[in-house]
């Protein structure tokens, strides 16, 4: 579900972005197609057929739209480094070209539906866990609550 403008406050709206712009540039010095061959034909493919998805959106809420996710399949299929750039890309050509999303609610939408859902979504990834509670999937959820 895309967060659209005005729905954020600036400073959750600007915290949001600058949270997002750190972790995809993380995730993109991370990411090195060039070592593994065959990245970035499954990015490409990957991304197109996550973008064709999502384009089908159906109406939750007043100004918001709901539509298939495709974090997971995208960590499943890439990992979390490369999925994190393509769903970063995906949601930046949806929120410009296509007016899907805010344009100030980008930072919040790349952190809700694309980082969240890539971390639950890549079962590679050893998680932290500390008595029985995956501290990551706590971390996700008081960050998603803060925001509203």
């Amino acid at each position: 579900m895309h967060i659209p403008d005005g729905f954020l406050s600036v400073p959750v709206a600007a915290g949001t972005g600058a949270i997002a712009a750190l972790a995809v540039a993380s995730a993109l010095r991370r990411t090195h197609p060039e070592s593994e061959p065959g990245l970035a034909p499954r990015m490409g493919m990957t991304a197109a057929y996550v973008f064709a998805a999502q384009l089908v959106n159906f109406p939750v809420a007043a100004g918001t739209s709901g539509h298939l996710l495709g974090s997971v399949l995208a960590a499943v299929l890439l990992g979390p480094h490369a999925a994190a750039v393509v769903m970063a890309s995906v949601f930046l050509v949806q929120a410009f070209f296509f007016l899907d999303g805010g344009h100030t609610a980008l930072g919040a939408n790349i952190l809700n539906m694309g980082l969240h859902m890539v971390e639950h979504g890549n079962k590679r990834i050893p998680q932290r866990r500390f008595d029985g509670v995956d501290l990551t999937t706590d971390l996700h959820g008081v960050t998603c609550a803060k925001q509203y």
